[in-house]
């Protein structure tokens, strides 16, 4: 675990003292749906797209195949066991492949793991990352167990935020950004249970577990030439009652490249 310096142990102290009453910044209002729209499944039947034991050998083809059955495309990369929607049985998460991660699905099956009960999607997509991707993430086993595709860790799996499910904490590479996507199952569906404004990079600064907290560091650009960054340094902490990370937090500091010495410099506003 990396040390925490003194800047966070007054986060911890300020959230002990006034946890009930804390100042939130920008907190959005969520939409949830009624009790009788969350019983409705959102599982694809695997039976109605012909994945059945009658035409594959066994369950796991079945669940190695879903993706190019479903889509024409997506070949089973690798897949990850753990208590995900707390159904009490068996469930399994899976990655699927074509040069890039472009689908994932959690199987769920029924309790005597001879078919599968329901199917959810997450929406999730990245690239291959390299060491250096990796080295920038600030992804930490305190998250939870790490998640390996090609050899390069690109997320970790756990219930960091302890309200007994497992999360998936994901880093996303594409040719715009390198950010981070974290999801946890709501009772109906697999949703990002985090927000920031779009940037072009953001890494885990540090976390805080015994306060389920997550602080990012998130940069961000006004055009195309990066000619002048935003760094925003954003603390979050894991709010049970909308079942997402809100802010504590904010900080920001910009920066303007200097072109004679070819490094960023900080600017200030009067």
């Amino acid at each position: 675990m990396k040390k925490i310096p003194s800047y966070f142990m007054i986060i911890i102290f300020l959230i002990n003292c006034q946890k009930q009453n804390v100042d939130i910044i920008n907190v959005n209002n969520y939409y949830y749906e009624s009790d009788e729209e969350k019983s409705i499944s959102i599982s694809n039947n695997v039976n109605e797209i012909g994945l059945t034991t009658e035409k594959y050998e066994s369950l796991q083809e079945i669940i190695e195949k879903y993706a190019i059955t479903l889509h024409g495309q997506g070949q089973f990369a690798f897949q990850i066991e753990g208590n995900f929607t707390n159904s009490g049985n068996k469930e399994i998460i899976v990655f699927y492949e074509n040069f890039s991660i472009n689908f994932v699905y959690c199987f769920v099956l029924n309790s005597d793991e001879v078919n599968i009960e329901s199917v959810y999607e997450i929406k999730y997509f990245t690239l291959a990352l390299s060491q250096e991707n990796v080295s920038k993430t600030g992804l930490s086993e305190d998250l939870g167990k790490y998640i390996i595709w090609r050899d390069h860790v690109i997320g970790c799996i756990g219930d960091f935020n302890m309200n007994g499910r497992e999360e998936l904490y994901l880093y996303s590479l594409s040719g715009m950004n390198f950010i981070p996507h974290f999801y946890e199952y709501n009772g109906y569906e697999f949703s990002e249970i985090i927000e920031f404004s779009w940037a072009f990079e953001v890494s885990i600064f540090n976390i805080i577990p015994d306060e389920s907290i997550i602080i990012l560091k998130e940069k961000i650009t006004k055009d195309e030439t990066a000619f002048e960054i935003t760094e925003k340094i954003n603390t979050y902490i894991w709010d049970e009652t909308i079942k997402r990370y809100k802010i504590l937090f904010s900080n920001s500091t910009n920066y303007r490249w200097n072109r004679d010495l070819k490094q960023y410099e900080e600017t200030f506003i009067n």
